[in-house]
């Protein structure tokens, strides 16, 4: 699976870093301090994709605020998604997705987003 070095998170650069992990016993973490989200070099295909999605959202929680609120585990709410909401969401789009229609405003949405080397600043 080719990762991109960086993806953008709130407007703020995420770098995406593959190391060995395997003294860790993990897949994955982020890392506030770095900016960064590091996966195990050797994970590929559905397990990667699942490991990068799962430290996007711990990296939202972060970022979003969420994550700094006393009290909250957030590895818990992403492991929720993880092994509910994605799944569920995941079955939708294979029985439905066909019949998905966006409305007018998610269609004006997607069409005005940035392409490719676009500035992340707002007109």
């Amino acid at each position: 699976m080719n990762l991109p070095r960086s993806i953008r998170v709130a407007g703020i650069p995420i770098k995406i870093i593959r190391a060995d992990l395997s003294d860790d016993d993990c897949f994955g973490y982020y890392s506030h301090d770095l900016k960064a989200i590091v996966i195990h070099k050797g994970l590929t295909g559905i397990l990667a994709h699942d490991t990068i999605r799962h430290e996007l959202m711990e990296c939202s929680l972060c970022l979003g605020g969420p994550a700094w609120c006393e009290g909250m585990e957030t590895e818990a709410i992403v492991r929720c998604c993880d092994n509910i909401f994605w799944p569920a969401w995941d079955w939708f789009l294979a029985r439905f997705g066909h019949q998905w229609k966006p409305l007018p405003y998610e269609t004006e949405i997607h069409s005005n987003a940035p392409r490719k080397g676009a500035s992340d600043r707002l007109p």
